[in-house]
């Protein structure tokens, strides 16, 4: 499997499409899951991931791997794009899929959390490149922007 793409919306809204796209990991271990979500407010930077160094869900918390947010903070810095923390923000895109992947997921794993502001050309293409190689090895979740590039193609390769 390359890639889990999944709706961000409100569990109410889209969780029953969202529990349909995670079922397919059910019962697979990995040691990390590299998330990419659009970033919906209106916070200072392109790329941007959070300050803390987990997610509290209603499962318990969801660790953030520091080494692979450090790598991929200096690949960024490389291409002249910002990668900034946040440390209380509100975005939901991306917490709201966790528990997902808690329930599908077999034992304990850490997280690479992005959540892309800009999607433009140059962010995206960009981002791609070094996201691949800093969650090299790692499951793969998307939850899209209409105008995301970051899509798996339908030949199964990467953009």
């Amino acid at each position: 499997m390359i890639a889990v793409i999944a709706p961000h919306a409100g569990h109410r809204y889209s969780g029953k499409t969202a529990g349909h796209a995670f079922a397919a990991l059910r019962g697979r271990r990995t040691d990390l899951v590299a998330l990419v979500s659009p970033m919906h407010q209106p916070y200072p930077g392109s790329i941007l991931t959070t300050e803390h160094r987990a997610y509290a869900t209603p499962l318990g918390p969801l660790w953030v791997d520091e080494d692979a947010l450090a790598a991929l903070d200096e690949e960024l810095a490389v291409r002249g794009l910002d990668f900034t923390r946040l440390a209380y923000d509100h975005e939901h895109s991306l917490e709201i899929e966790l528990p997902f992947l808690q329930v599908a997921l077999e034992g304990e794993f850490k997280i690479l959390p992005v959540m892309v502001r800009s999607q433009s050309p140059l962010v995206s293409l960009n981002l791609a490149k070094p996201w691949r190689r800093c969650s090299k090895g790692a499951m793969r979740c998307w939850w899209p922007a209409p105008t995301c590039p970051l899509l798996p193609r339908s030949d199964g390769s990467r953009a």
